[in-house]
């Protein structure tokens, strides 16, 4: 984007999200933290968001704030995780730092986001899969050669 003045970092969780605007020289003009819901994020960056590029890291929670952002007219990107990993700390607020960093630089790692039907799909079969938020509790099929004897490991 040529008229491009913000570099926003997103680092997405469930519960909340953590962002940080650069500016063209690089200075961070604002970060904190705020409830991973696009109205939140949204009044919290409006000073910023026309005239800004956004990038989050991709995970479980993105797709609605991502749909949100582009719906609404943002430049939004999403990262290539594997290519984050060794970028990337465990630390919230400086991995949306970094995120804007990797944007205001252009060495921001894109990943390829399927088409809208798709992605509600994989959403849909998150929600059915783990209902409640947690471990997947569907019994592991049994892959023994029939006729042979399972043996348990205590």
């Amino acid at each position: 984007m040529k008229n491009t003045k913000y570099f926003i970092g997103l680092d997405v969780h469930k519960q909340k999200t953590s962002y940080c605007v650069r500016d063209r020289l690089g200075t961070i003009l604002t970060e904190s933290e705020v409830a991973t819901r696009y109205p939140e994020l949204e009044s919290r960056l409006k000073p910023y968001l026309a005239t800004s590029m956004i990038g989050l890291e991709s995970c479980t929670s993105y797709y609605t704030l991502y749909q949100s952002f582009l719906r609404n007219g943002y430049h939004i990107k999403v990262a290539n995780t594997i290519q984050l990993r060794q970028l990337i700390t465990k630390n919230d607020k400086l991995d949306a730092q970094r995120l804007s960093e990797m944007l205001q630089l252009g060495t921001f790692p894109c990943s390829y986001i399927p088409e809208e039907k798709i992605q509600r799909l994989r959403s849909l079969l998150q929600v059915q899969t783990y209902p409640h938020g947690g471990k997947n509790t569907m019994q592991q099929p049994d892959t023994s050669i029939p006729g042979q004897k399972r043996h348990h490991h205590t």
